[in-house]
């Protein structure tokens, strides 16, 4: 069976885009056992969804010495890295010394792949397949819990200048009881978003709504949980393409950075490129209004 490497450093939009060409390089190369090297925090989802085998800490101690002049590893991984025949990196190596280093370890087909995207290009993964082919309809299949569906929200991203503002947030919220107060929310929230969080939690501790909150969960939990969720609203964010990855009809709210390179290309993602400052909420409520009682493919 042909074993695989592959490297893919990153945040967790950038890495959820190149998901697609994984899964395409494990169906043209089939048989074939993958191991991904990333952050330990992306690996449950993976294993679970059974795209890779094995996953590898890229922060690790271990792969230091291939950052060196001269890389210095224990034999025995040595030994693991020979025994790939190809190996794909996502990864800055400006210099060529990691790619170069991993040469001297094994006698693989490297393939180093560009991992910056440019925002005035084609779209995201496109550019970061370059020739590699992609699954398109890729999509994990998670283990799904036994729980109501629910409309999934993320109030924030990695950069204020993605973000609706707070208080549409607010407004949005209080529509949305007023209207449904019997939908049960699904409300997620990582470390960059705690100012978000913060500003909104006694709107939220006020709704009438059924209420979960994930923070800082696991990608896996949190991936279950999308799986069985109606519908998603949320900014350009790693969260937002784990929803689409999860087959989640979502509204994705777009500012400065363009849907047309960072959207996924699926039928039920609907972007909503506008000012966010001035957006209205009564306008994003009509467009979730439309998600929520129209039936719409999980594909």
């Amino acid at each position: 069976m042909e074993r695989i490497l592959v490297f893919r450093s990153g945040a967790l939009g950038d890495f959820l885009l190149t998901l697609p060409i994984i899964a395409a390089l494990r169906k043209d190369h089939s048989p074939c056992s993958i191991t991904l090297v990333t952050r330990s925090a992306y690996g449950d989802l993976l294993l679970e969804s059974g795209i890779v085998e094995e996953i590898r800490d890229i922060e690790s101690a271990e792969w230091a010495g291939m950052f060196a002049d001269h890389p210095s590893l224990p034999l025995k991984m040595g030994d693991w890295l020979a025994s790939f025949s190809k190996m794909f990196i996502w990864m800055t190596d400006a210099d060529r010394r990691f790619s170069r280093n991993l040469r001297k370890c094994s006698c693989a087909k490297i393939d180093l792949k560009n991992p910056i995207v440019n925002p005035a290009g084609n779209h995201a993964t496109e550019q970061l397949a370059g020739m590699l082919p992609q699954e398109d309809g890729f999509v994990f299949h998670p283990h799904q819990p036994a729980s109501p569906a629910a409309l999934a929200m993320h109030f924030g991203s990695g950069s204020k200048s993605k973000n609706w503002p707070v208080a549409h947030w607010k407004s949005f919220l209080k529509i949305l009881a007023a209207s449904h107060p019997n939908l049960p929310l699904f409300i997620i929230s990582g470390e960059a978003d705690a100012p978000e969080r913060s500003a909104l939690l006694s709107t939220m501790e006020s709704l009438p709504n059924p209420l979960t909150v994930a923070e800082n969960w696991s990608l896996g939990r949190l991936g279950r949980q999308l799986s069985e969720c109606v519908a998603y609203v949320g900014h350009d964010t790693g969260v937002s393409h784990l929803a689409a990855l999860c087959s989640v009809p979502g509204l994705w709210l777009f500012g400065p950075t363009d849907p047309f390179v960072w959207a996924p290309r699926r039928a039920n993602v609907h972007p909503l490129q506008a000012d966010l400052q001035i957006l209205e909420p009564g306008d994003v409520w009509a467009r979730v209004q439309l998600l929520l009682a129209t039936p719409t493919s999980r594909r």
